[in-house]
């Protein structure tokens, strides 16, 4: 990620009253969830998506804004990289109907940090 836009980002999350965190992403071609997660975490990963490395390889000053809708402390089940099935397991609804009520705040929020940030850099 470029410094210049890290920084800008920071600063437009702090300035909504949010906590941004910076760190190293890995990207992964599926979800990532349990020892998996431990173990990228104990190699030094703060997190994991599935897109950033695409853009990374364009050679494109970029910076990635995330929102984390699983973590340690919530994880989400490694059913739902079978979604169609997963959705079928009551067991798993809870997760599905938390996500679905957090999901839309976050983004909305992400988008917020981005439309900011961006506003900062044009000035």
């Amino acid at each position: 990620c470029n410094p210049r836009l890290v920084q800008t980002m920071q600063s437009s999350a702090r300035s909504l009253g949010l906590k941004p965190h910076a760190g190293s992403m890995l990207t992964s071609s599926t979800i990532v969830t349990g020892t998996a997660r431990a173990k990228w975490k104990d190699a030094g990963f703060d997190g994991v998506d599935m897109e950033t490395a695409i853009v990374a390889r364009s050679g494109v000053a970029f910076v990635s804004v995330r929102v984390v809708l699983d973590s340690p402390d919530r994880p989400i089940s490694s059913e739902w990289l079978q979604s169609r099935t997963a959705m079928l397991k009551p067991q798993l609804w809870p997760e599905l109907i938390w996500m679905t009520i957090f999901a839309p705040t976050y983004a909305v929020r992400a988008a917020q940090v981005v439309a900011r940030g961006l506003t900062e850099l044009d000035s």
